[in-house]
């Protein structure tokens, strides 16, 4: 997972930094910097993995029914 921003001019500093956080949010960099952060045992871990298949599950059905509309 690289991420590069190239910063060609001050002024755009501001504008390169909310690019490089849009970009840390969709690869998932700041998500697994919080979970690695603090240990988590293997039942939590277990139910956590459950919640997020039962989420992107839901999700697809959602999308697959709108699709259909």
């Amino acid at each position: 997972m690289a991420v590069r921003i190239q910063v060609r001019d001050r002024k755009n500093l501001e504008s390169s930094l909310r690019a490089f956080s849009k970009m840390c949010a969709r690869e998932g960099i700041l998500k697994q910097v919080k979970q690695k952060s603090a240990y988590e045992k293997p039942s939590d871990q277990r139910r956590r993995k459950k919640k997020e298949k039962e989420k992107a599950i839901r999700k697809a059905e959602r999308e697959r029914r709108d699709f259909f509309r």
